[in-house]
């Protein structure tokens, strides 16, 4: 669930406030960069993708909801973003491979196969779905990228806790999402699979 503060931000920025566009940079750009970079190693890109997905912000601005989590948005999209380059980066190498060897190579369809609104709709009321506990750690652990001693003093709970919470959090997320919508599978995957959460 998205906090008051950040619904204020998200609502700022709807109506082009470029101080409410900072302010949300500043608060997600490490969380961010830091999600990129699970995917892309070369930091140069990592960079470009990151100012694409701020870029996508602002020009989507006008269509956010400010009930919906802006760091889980933030989240998808530069996964989606990271994903896309990676999938560019294996056509080109294919498409060298085949002028090296005169055999034609199939373009891949460049039309995305999961739409990212749906995606955050569906992640958005996996995680209300939670148990209180269960959501607390994750948003803390996940959306925030709080260690599990920092979640765990914010908790009262011990950090085993908290990381027990979290991983059964993001299992059942996973199948909320997959349950809800079958094409949501790779997206689940690579959201929690690949993620490191504390």
């Amino acid at each position: 669930m998205e906090t008051a503060a950040n619904s204020v931000l998200v609502h700022e920025l709807r109506k082009g406030n470029l101080k409410s566009f900072n302010s949300l940079y500043y608060k997600y750009y490490p969380a961010v960069f830091a999600n990129i970079c699970r995917l892309i190693k070369k930091q140069e890109d990592a960079e470009e993708i990151l100012q694409d997905v701020f870029i996508t912000l602002w020009d989507k601005r006008e269509t956010l909801d400010p009930g919906l989590s802006i760091g889980g948005w933030l989240m998808v999209v530069s996964q989606h973003k990271s994903l896309n380059y990676l999938q560019k980066k294996v056509r080109e190498k294919l498409h060298f491979i085949g002028e090296l060897t005169d055999e034609a190579i199939p373009q891949a369809d460049h039309k995305d196969t999961v739409d990212i609104e749906a995606q955050l709709v569906h992640l958005d009321k996996a995680i209300n779905n939670l148990p209180p506990k269960q959501r607390q750690a994750f948003t803390l652990c996940k959306l925030h990228h709080k260690t599990y001693g920092q979640a765990s003093e914010l908790l009262g709970i011990s950090p085993y806790t908290v990381r027990e919470y979290v991983t059964k959090a993001a299992e059942r997320i996973k199948w909320e999402m997959v349950k809800t919508n079958p094409d949501l599978l790779f997206v689940a995957l690579m959201l929690f699979s690949t993620a490191s959460f504390c």
